[in-house]
């Protein structure tokens, strides 16, 4: 019900949903390897994260995120099976690939 207040489940799967967003947005910028990146997608999917919530301010899902991120393009990720292992890896927990942002 939207009118109801936020309940402890409904904070618990907006923190899981924003984890899923700062991995994928940690797999761009690449602090780490990317490896590394897409284990911290993979514990966060582990949770059963609501993967196609948008998150409000762009109204975008992780996976559009992700692709949609500059850097996708200009450092070439569709050719790192990295970044396209975590791709899957969203998709495997439901992510939808027909989803406008």
């Amino acid at each position: 019900c939207p009118d109801s207040p936020p309940t402890l489940a409904t904070h618990a799967a907006l923190r899981l949903c924003c984890s899923c967003f700062l991995a994928c947005e940690g797999l761009c910028f690449l602090k780490s390897t990317a490896e590394q990146h897409v284990e911290c997608i993979r514990l966060v999917l582990q949770q059963a994260v609501p993967v196609d919530q948008a998150e409000p301010r762009q109204g975008r899902t992780c996976l559009q995120n992700l692709v949609g991120d500059l850097r996708w393009r200009t450092r070439n990720f569709e050719d790192s099976p990295a970044h396209l292992a975590a791709v899957e890896r969203l998709c495997e927990a439901g992510a939808s690939v027909v989803a406008e942002d």
